[in-house]
């Protein structure tokens, strides 16, 4: 039914902000603020903050917890004035010594709150947890705006209501009294993200909260076999908050198999695990139905090493993070060569398999850098030379006199001369180009485009460059530096970004039992019941919940879930109960976790427990998890329990990193040159360039031929191709200088004012940030750049007609009076073997159609240019493969803008033929691509072409109509 709303929480919240930011006092564009952001935002304005009671020498710290803080204040409707009165009366005396000198830390954060709430109104920002308390405030104001929601939505179905925190709750609540036809499903076992905010009371308490109820309860697991089910039991039992259920299997299920296993270490655990894997898949058990579920990361190291051992394919899910990738990290230190000095970043480029310059010769390098390259010199300790080239500078130095280095061989002296010439170009672009075309340009050079042969370096490459198309930064522009900033926050947050996962892969998943809520396999590892107190892995028994120690928890006697506390604690015996009861609260989160992993299995579960793990001072044995399980002999078998191991499992692990080391084949280290060593005249220039061709393409001799065509594409280079295939080359493949577009400029501004107008608040007189003399430089530019006569010249002019027209322009078409249904949408194409990305400018419901509009501010193509229609063709396919539109509800329109205040809209409407060939011209450019078929097309866009200098079909084009 076209009438139901699928959203999640925070997109309701956030639909509701968007349609009220009057009524909020919001700005007319707020961005939604990220981790990494808030951390900066904060960074910035550090040194207003003066501490008593904490160290400030981890300033990250004390930001991570005031964020922490704030979202526990976010998630319980708490406001910072509310904190700072409690830990004001809690330090009036009167209450227990621990909790008051928490309190008194805790206070200190409370100015650090109040600021990341000013600041971001002031910037324009909002957070996730304002897309919550922002539209309980509306409500709760206009009480009018909670009619209207149960008028248009009076049937609500509330999915996975256990991870709801108490905010989420409340929303619901001013919008649904008593008597609301409310039904939440969800499963208070699986409540495990109170890390999050998650309250399971929410769904404990939900006929309290949404009177009337009735229970419905959903017993039966069509998943697992019975003794997994009963085992699953078993550990529910154990939950002390929980509402009663026994869940059961549908007649006739086959019977499952449980077992478990104690090692003598970490290492003799991963092997049995690998040992038992290899055997399955060796029967003919698919790879994809195995998972490996471990409570914490560290676990994973050792089982992937034995593995890989028996060669099994594996898939480790969200290790290390997106930006931890080698080929990001790569991208992300050629961003930091060409703008700011980095020795860490120069030397991993220059040892990298690019280059491979030894440490001999980088050793030179820095040897050259501390006389200040000056040949045949040593610096007196008194000379101020000297001083300016030591440690961290020597080796820049070094490669900045690089033309006078003595003791470099040949091929050295060749390859950090590439390295050079590499930076310069790359250089020369950071403020000629954008930050993700210098991204792309970066990727395309260091031949990171289909590198690896699963394609998840080209994903991860293209992640990284939406990544940078969507960087807003704080009170600062778009810069690479900016960029990096954030990127080294986002690192400092712990708040990275998911690696690529090839999903559909055939191979043994490794990842948290966090990841795998929701997931399935027929048979499941669980790895790491053990540990003593803090060293605990499964169950880990860290009290993160505690108010009465941690000054980054809100208090209980400010919460609704407070366990029975509705005060601070008073005597020292309080304080054991808070305590007690924050154990009691983590015991039953990691028995939750448990009874996930153990539900996630259908035929087989095997669980495991080592004595020792690397990194502890001595053998720990199992946890009571462990020992619980092993204990359910009607349902487990244990397989063998093992003494302690006698060699600290660390030591043991590294001898088998040295062996396995020893018995890969290391590639052959690049040497000093034979015989005497070389200066740079002497370099044969033959050798020379081929050395340079093979460090720069990866093989001597051709280098244009050995260039990678990029495997992810974006829809202006397919367009490019489409138009001429040597376009797309000079473009994409081989990039050649281009002129700065002052029309993208503007065509960027012009899109960003009619997403605006998406928000009827905005007054129409605004023009996006487009100043006057910004418009003055692009209209002059535009001038310039436009044949004598065109149909701009006469349009253009003043900076105020410009605005004015391209304004009005947008205002006399139809839709400016429509509110699209998606805005700036960003698609994923996969088209032999390639990824294709972009974005739809706006999408409309109109006349039974769904309309893809693309606004243009420039010229009509020419008649015979192939590409016409092609990016409008690649938005049709991405709606009807992904959103699931049907091809002959699809309608494609270009609506040129004119700066005379007129508009022209050329539409198509679709049909599943149109579809069809719109699919075969993708498959063509697929084979042009594939065969390496990189002709021009000449026409009358040479024209307009940038590299009309280098080509000569297109020079003679050009100057045939001139």
């Amino acid at each position: 039914d076209s009438d139901v709303h699928v959203t999640t929480y925070h997109g309701f919240g956030a639909q509701l902000v968007d349609e009220h930011r009057v009524e909020l006092g919001l700005a007319a564009r707020i961005e939604l603020l990220d981790k990494p952001r808030a951390w900066q935002l904060l960074l910035d304005v550090f040194d207003e903050f003066e501490f008593m009671k904490r160290k400030t020498g981890n300033a990250g710290g004390i930001v991570d917890h005031a964020l922490a803080l704030a979202g526990q204040c976010a998630d319980h409707l708490v406001t910072p004035a509310e904190l700072r009165a409690d830990c004001e009366h809690i330090l009036a005396g009167g209450y227990a010594e621990k909790t008051t000198a928490t309190a008194a830390i805790r206070l200190e954060l409370v100015p650090i709150i109040e600021r990341y709430e000013s600041r971001k109104r002031e910037l324009g920002f909002i957070d996730h947890n304002d897309q919550i308390s922002l539209p309980i405030e509306l409500i709760r104001a206009h009480p009018s705006i909670a009619v209207e929601l149960r008028d248009r939505f009076p049937i609500v179905l509330l999915d996975e209501y256990q991870d709801t925190n108490v905010a989420q709750r409340r929303l619901l609540q001013t919008i649904y009294g008593p008597g609301s036809a409310v039904t939440a499903v969800g499963d208070d076992v699986q409540s495990i993200y109170a890390f999050r905010g998650a309250a399971v009371a929410n769904l404990i308490d939900f006929e309290r909260h949404f009177p009337p109820a009735v229970e419905r309860k959903l017993e039966v697991n069509f998943r697992s076999g019975p003794e997994i089910v009963a085992l699953a039991n078993r550990v529910q039992d154990r939950v002390g908050q929980a509402r009663p259920k026994e869940l059961r299997v549908p007649d006739g299920v086959a019977a499952s198999a449980i077992a478990c296993f104690l090692a003598a270490d970490d290492g003799e655990e991963a092997a049995t695990i690998a040992a038992s894997i290899a055997g399955r898949i060796a029967a003919g058990e698919r790879p994809s139905e195995i998972a490996v579920l471990c409570r914490k990361r560290k676990l994973t190291a050792a089982i992937v090493s034995a593995l890989q051992a028996r060669s099994v394919p594996i898939d480790v899910v969200g290790l290390g993070g997106l930006l931890a990738r080698p080929e990001i990290v790569d991208v992300r230190a050629w961003l930091e060569v060409v703008t700011r000095p980095s020795v860490v970043a120069t030397l991993r480029l220059l040892l990298g398999p690019r280059y491979r310059t030894s440490v001999r010769d980088l050793a030179a390098i820095a040897r050259h850098g501390r006389t200040g390259g000056r040949t045949n010199a040593t610096p007196r300790p008194d000379d101020p030379a000297r001083h300016a080239f030591v440690g961290r500078d020597a080796l820049l130095a070094g490669l900045d006199a690089i033309d006078s280095a003595q003791d470099l061989s040949a091929e050295a002296w060749a390859r950090v001369k590439a390295f050079a010439a590499a930076k310069d170009r790359l250089t020369a672009l950071v403020h000629r180009r954008s930050l993700v075309t210098l991204i792309e340009t970066i990727a395309t050079d260091a031949s990171l485009w289909g590198a690896g042969d699963d394609g998840r370096v080209t994903e991860n490459i293209s992640r990284f460059i939406e990544l940078a198309q969507r960087f807003v930064p704080v009170g600062r522009p778009v810069t690479v530096g900016s960029f990096l900033e954030y990127l080294e926050m986002a690192e400092e947050s712990r708040d990275d970004w998911a690696e690529a996962v090839i999903s559909d892969a055939d191979a043994v998943r490794i990842m948290t039992i966090h990841q795998a809520k929701g997931l399935e396999f027929e048979h499941v590892y669980v790895p790491g019941l053990a540990g003593k107190g803090l060293s605990s892995i499964f169950p880990d028994s860290r009290m993160a919940d505690n108010p009465v120690g941690n000054s980054s928890v809100l208090g209980w006697w400010l919460r609704e879930d407070n366990g029975g506390v509705d005060g601070p604690p008073v005597r020292l015996a309080d304080e054991k109960r808070i305590e007690a009861t924050a154990r009691e609260r983590r015991r039953d989160e990691e028995l939750r976790l448990l009874y996930v992993a153990v539900t996630r299995a259908r035929r087989t579960l095997t669980v495991s427990a080592a004595h020792w793990y690397g990194g502890i001072s001595e053998a720990q044995g199992p946890t009571e998890f462990y020992d619980f399980i092993a204990a359910q002999t009607d349902l487990v078998t244990e397989l063998f329990r093992h003494e302690p191991a006698v060699v600290d499992p660390g030591v043991a692990a590294k001898e088998r990193l040295a062996a396995e080391a020893a018995a890969r084949r290391a590639p052959t280290a690049l040497g000093p040159a034979a015989g005497p060593t070389r200066r740079r005249g002497s370099i044969d220039p033959r050798a020379q360039m081929s050395l340079l061709a093979e460090s720069s393409f990866g093989a001597a001799g051709n280098a244009a031929a050995a260039l990678p065509v990029p495997r992810s594409l974006s829809v202006s280079s397919v367009v490019s191709y489409v138009r001429c295939p040597k376009q797309f080359f000079w473009n994409a493949v081989q990039p050649l200088p281009r002129r700065p577009t002052a029309a993208a400029t503007l065509g960027t501004q012009i899109h960003r004012w009619i997403e605006a107008q998406a928000d009827p608040q905005l007054a129409l007189s605004e023009f996006g940030g487009l100043n006057a003399t910004a418009v003055a430089s692009i209209v002059a530019a535009i001038a310039t750049a436009v044949a004598p006569g065109g149909p701009l010249t006469a349009a253009l002019r003043s900076p105020a007609e410009a605005a004015g027209g391209l304004r009005a322009a947008f205002l006399s078409s139809p839709y400016a009076e429509l509110s699209p249904s998606r805005v700036e949408t960003a698609f994923l194409l996969a088209s032999g073997g390639r990824i294709i990305r972009g974005r739809i400018d706006a999408t409309y419901e109109r006349d039974g159609q769904t309309e893809l509009v693309d606004w243009k501010t420039g010229r009509p193509p020419d008649e015979d240019d192939p590409s016409a229609s092609t990016q409008l063709e690649l938005y049709a396919l991405a709606a009807i493969g992904q959103w699931g539109v049907s091809a002959d509800t699809v309608r494609t329109t270009y609506a040129y803008l004119r700066p005379d205040g007129s508009h022209r809209l050329v539409s198509e409407d679709w049909t599943e033929a149109r579809a069809g060939q719109a699919r075969a011209v993708l498959a063509r450019v697929a084979t042009g691509l594939d065969g390496r078929r990189f002709d021009p097309h000449p026409g009358p866009w040479c024209q307009r072409c940038d590299f009309q200098v280098a080509c000569p079909a297109g020079s003679t084009i050009v100057s045939f109509r001139l």
